[in-house]
């Protein structure tokens, strides 16, 4: 039987001095509904429990997983039973009409039944290794141009919102790059505002210039590559340096894991998607397999908001929609057949 809660305390007190990553955090939750008309919550069984937020724009009422599920107390709940038993729960009792795209930080190691789902992954590298170890895993070209950084004197720098106006130059000359529009300013202070405890920037200089930068999330169990920028003309191998001192200051932190997020499977030969996966396979970690997903609960009232979309010019097209051609009916993260 699902269940729905405001705060992780009243599921279990274990899971409110502990949560297992920085997703469910109730400060970062109440800043992704600021300037929305959206709630949090918590679903959970007896076992596991899952953070949503709750959309609602004009009739249209939609979900987003902030995370993957997870189990807080052992018991025989099945996890794919557990979606099921979501999506049953925001469709019937919530009237939800559709769940977005899981996210790129979120990894599902099942999905429900009824969704579209494509076979998605994380670059993971475990940082318990001896530092010595993990400059041995990254890739020969990567520790080449780390060394080359480090004898051009390029230098990294770790911060929190003192950095924040040197990211946000770099950050605004990489959506450029790709003829999007950035965050901000305001969205990034918001962003390390809520997670004053578990985020920070990083950024590489030479001569004193930005060259690339990061934010992280991090807890205890795991750290992410949230955000990540770098300057027209960066320097060769700033980028390998800011990602190999981010795995450093992570293990100074005694974070036990540090995911790069979201890597796709079959991505065509030599295009952009395909070099940044690469740059991030080269840091010596192993792919953490599962799935992206989305359900559609009530077709006509989301092919409804797609035609507003349409007419109003905004583009509503997910990686799901994107890669799901190149999987048939059934996708599958098993190694024979990704």
């Amino acid at each position: 039987m699902i269940k729905k809660a405001d705060s992780l305390k009243s599921i279990s007190e274990q899971l409110y001095d502990s949560y297992p990553n920085v997703f469910f955090d109730q400060n970062y939750l109440k800043f992704k509904t600021q300037g929305h008309d959206a709630h949090y919550m918590y679903l959970y069984s007896e076992s596991l429990v899952i953070p949503i937020i709750i959309y609602k724009k004009y009739i249209f009422k939609y979900g987003v997983f902030q995370s993957e599920p997870y189990m807080y107390r052992e018991t025989p709940d099945d996890y794919k039973t557990f979606l099921d038993e979501v999506i049953v729960y925001l469709k019937d009792t919530l009237r939800i009409d559709w769940i977005n795209s899981t996210l790129a930080s979120s990894l599902f190691h099942q999905h429900p039944t009824n969704s579209l789902c494509i076979p998605f992954g994380s670059n993971v590298v475990d940082l318990s290794n001896d530092e010595d170890v993990l400059f041995s895993n990254l890739h020969s070209k990567h520790r080449n141009v780390v060394r080359k950084a480090q004898r051009d004197e390029v230098f990294v720098k770790f911060g929190k919102k003192e950095l924040l106006d040197d990211y946000t130059v770099i950050d605004k000359e990489t959506w450029e790059r790709s003829d999007r529009v950035e965050q901000g300013k305001d969205y990034y202070m918001g962003v390390l505002n809520a997670l004053p405890d578990n985020s920070f920037i990083s950024i590489a200089y030479l001569n004193g210039v930005p060259q690339c930068g990061s934010i992280i999330f991090y807890s205890k169990n795991m750290a992410y590559y949230m955000y990540g920028a770098s300057a027209n003309g960066a320097h060769n191998g700033a980028g390998c340096l800011l990602q190999w001192e981010n795995m450093l200051y992570l293990k100074k932190l005694d974070v036990q894991k540090y995911s790069f997020v979201g890597y796709r499977f079959n991505v065509d030969d030599n295009s952009k998607l395909q070099n940044i996966q690469r740059f991030k396979e080269r840091f010596g970690g192993e792919v953490d397999r599962g799935f992206m997903f989305k359900c559609i609960m009530r077709p006509r009232k989301r092919r409804l908001f797609e035609i507003l979309c349409k007419i109003k010019g905004i583009k509503e097209f997910d990686a799901i929609d994107q890669e799901i051609h190149k999987w048939g009916d059934k996708p599958s993260v098993n190694n024979s057949e990704v």
